[in-house]
């Protein structure tokens, strides 16, 4: 119901675009001659009227006749800092909200009585969903971001020691297609405290990003894209054991995400993005997980010249996370509640990077996790 809701609206506001025209490119890599500016000019376009391929540059107007342009809309247009991505491609993406899903362990008591913990599945808490840490946009650049999800499950988990889940994920996005697609990858590592058997150290499951771009209209700041993430099983496989008979099985499967990513408002002060995703997992006895995903944020200051903060941009998120399968802890072996995440951030926009950090807490029970901690810094190329 999510997807379709959320896809209808998404082609209604593409409706009300304006007339068709020739697109930008998303990464500014191509030529942007052919396409009047808009009002006021911004450095890179040509005023109305002058022919693209004259070979003469036209003449100047007087400071009288030009009209004014706010400092905030020049530097948006202007190169980035490696020459190659216009500034407006420095909008932060997402910070994300996911831990994953989570599957019965069994553990020893003081007393000797078995008992079962709702454990994270550690393979898939390492960043899965397209969401953390991405934006709908192609964009050339490498990364690395942490999380800490404290009281993992403690509501579910009663009279056991609390369990917190660190990890940090390293990876890369490379445009390519004149800045029109991109290919990238998450490396994770995960840590988890608590029990004895759920304790790990290792490697999560790696994810591969395909990211194309289906309209970029740079004058209204509205851009929509559509991609495929691949989580792939590199991390070490999962047993878990079903509490009412005692079966065993090993998790190790290939998720299929794919998902639709929309920006409104990219070239202004004020903008909102979002994501729309589908989980799908290899194994049926995986959750197939609905994600839609919202975010606004806004530059509150803005310097195209500062050598050390171009800008400053606080930004919320709000994420709604749907399981169509293994709902709820009661499920079985593995399970997915329904829960809705909020998330608030925020970045800095340095020369040729960004760096930020929010905080996130579910706003739904029986709660995955109590707050969730993030931090995230990336280096655009």
């Amino acid at each position: 119901m999510y997807f379709a809701r959320w896809g209808i609206a998404l082609l209604l506001l593409s409706g009300a675009a304006a007339p068709a025209q020739e697109l930008q490119p998303v990464s500014g890599k191509r030529q942007r001659e052919a396409v009047p500016c808009p009002v006021p000019c911004l450095p890179g376009y040509p005023p109305a009227g002058a022919a693209p391929d004259s070979g003469t540059a036209p003449a100047p107007p007087s400071d009288a006749a030009q009209p004014p342009s706010s400092p905030f809309n020049e530097a948006l247009a202007s190169a980035g800092e490696a020459g190659t991505q216009p500034a407006a491609s420095y909008m932060p993406g997402f910070f994300g909200d996911l831990l994953g899903g989570f599957g019965t362990k069994p553990i020893a008591s003081p007393n000797g009585v078995r008992r079962f913990v709702f454990a994270p599945i550690t393979s898939h808490a390492g960043a899965i969903k397209i969401t953390d840490n991405e934006s709908p946009r192609p964009v050339d650049r490498v990364f690395w971001f942490y999380n800490e999800f404290s009281y993992v499950n403690f509501s579910s988990n009663t009279n056991l020691e609390p369990i917190n889940l660190q990890r940090h994920v390293f990876g890369f996005e490379k445009t390519f297609l004149d800045g029109w697609a991109s290919v990238g990858m998450r490396l994770p590592v995960v840590i988890t405290d608590g029990p004895p058997q759920v304790s790990v150290r290792e490697f999560a499951d790696m994810t591969i990003i395909t990211k194309l771009a289906l309209w970029d209209d740079r004058r209204t700041g509205r851009f929509l894209s559509a991609g495929l993430a691949i989580t792939v099983p590199t991390g070490q496989s999962e047993t878990f054991v079903s509490p009412t008979s005692g079966n065993a099985f090993v998790l190790s499967d290939v998720i299929l995400q794919p998902y639709v990513g929309w920006i409104l408002g990219g070239n202004s002060r004020l903008y909102a993005h979002g994501f729309t995703a589908l989980a799908i997992p290899t194994d049926s006895k995986d959750v197939t997980v609905l994600f839609n995903d919202f975010g606004v944020g806004y530059w509150l200051w803005q310097s195209g010249d500062d050598p050390f903060i171009r800008g400053i941009v606080p930004t919320m998120e709000l994420h709604i996370n749907t399981p169509l399968n293994h709902r709820g802890k009661d499920s079985g072996t593995i399970g997915f509640s329904d829960v809705v995440d909020l998330t608030w951030g925020l970045q800095l926009i340095l020369p040729r990077s960004i760096l930020g950090g929010a905080v996130g807490m579910p706003l739904t029970g029986p709660r995955p996790f109590g707050v969730e901690a993030m931090a995230r810094y990336e280096l655009r190329f």
